[in-house]
């Protein structure tokens, strides 16, 4: 099967037999009635009941935050966005992404915090009414082994505890907190600062942001692409969404795109959720001001490819993307894309 990458594709539809995701059988109090159901087939749709909604957050400190969940495309990852104030009333974002990986067959996240810079990334997996997250954080002062579970009180409300393993492999509860739905939404990118600074390690970056860019694939009459770039403070990563337009249909989303700054190898990492549950994961690249460099692996159902795509800036509001993709089965495919502000 092919697939098109553009900073995302649209890869193949699969079925969820033998996941290692558990479902709920039995009728519970966690009713889907009036929130924005998933997709039948998603692996992902047990999250369903907690997107559109705010919660809100309390630690035993009193210390509150909030949260905003909403699906990512396709509905083969989901988003949650976490603002507030820290414990020094500093303010406070974070993000945790969660996402079907087709190899993998598992459901894994990425979260991305302000604290020590960190990084998380594991597995979870639901059980009725208690979901167990496995994960390895990197900070800034070293690699952490953690352990969330959630329990499901009821349809508004569920309990989180964060958990660490310690140097003999036992496990130690670190902090717990409270979900309550709230009764409003929220966007979690209304406040987003766009005159934050940048940190260094992004500073090559910083051409790609701004107003949307328009791309063509060339060589192609129909179809078209919008996409855009936002820099997320106090977390610290580029935040990317594309569409896709053609002369049929109205513009879907295609892909999300996540660019943060892995502490443990100190280099710039890149992961890519698409609305195919094709997934894209690897490194990037400075290699000049206005010259970026991203060295991908495509995961898709039945195949996995190396990706090679460059992106650099030709002219005041002007791109030029050129895609390289190799595997097994076929000819290299090389695409070029040009975007404009």
């Amino acid at each position: 099967r092919d697939s098109h990458f553009c900073l995302g594709c649209s890869g193949d539809l699969f079925r969820t037999e033998k996941v290692k995701l558990l479902y709920v059988t039995s009728p519970s109090q966690w009713s889907n009635t009036n929130h924005e159901p998933a997709q039948a087939s998603s692996p992902l749709k047990l999250f369903s009941r907690l997107v559109s909604d705010r919660w809100t957050v309390t630690a035993r400190t009193g210390t509150k935050m909030y949260h905003t969940w909403k699906w990512g495309p396709g509905k083969y990852s989901i988003e949650r966005w976490t603002e507030g104030e820290d414990a020094q009333g500093g303010p406070w974002r974070e993000l945790i992404v969660y996402y079907w990986h087709p190899q993998e067959k598992q459901v894994r996240f990425l979260g991305i915090s302000p604290y020590a810079s960190g990084i998380n990334q594991g597995t979870i997996n639901f059980d009725g009414d208690v979901a167990t997250a496995d994960s390895k954080l990197a900070q800034t002062q070293g690699l952490r082994t953690m352990q969330t579970r959630w329990r499901f009180i009821d349809e508004d409300h569920y309990q989180e505890t964060l958990l660490e393993k310690d140097a003999t492999g036992n496990l130690f509860e670190l902090v717990s907190f409270e979900h309550l739905r709230a009764t409003h939404n929220a966007n979690p990118l209304s406040e987003v600062e766009a005159s934050s600074v940048i940190s260094d390690e992004f500073a090559g970056l910083k051409f790609l942001i701004g107003n949307d860019w328009k791309g063509r694939v060339e060589g192609k009459e129909d179809g078209s692409t919008s996409s855009s770039i936002t820099w997320i403070p106090h977390a610290k990563f580029f935040y990317g969404r594309v569409f896709r337009q053609s002369s049929k249909r109205e513009a879907d989303a295609w892909s999300n795109i996540y660019v943060y700054h892995d502490v443990e190898t100190k280099r710039l990492r890149c992961l890519v959720l698409t609305n195919g549950a094709t997934i894209y994961e690897g490194a990037v690249r400075i290699l000049r001001e206005g010259n970026v460099q991203l060295d991908l692996k495509s995961h898709s159902s039945d195949a996995v490819a190396s990706v090679s795509t460059s992106i650099e800036a030709k002219a005041q509001g002007h791109l030029l993307q050129e895609f390289r993709t190799v595997n097994d089965f076929r000819e290299p495919v090389i695409m070029n894309i040009t975007h404009q502000r």
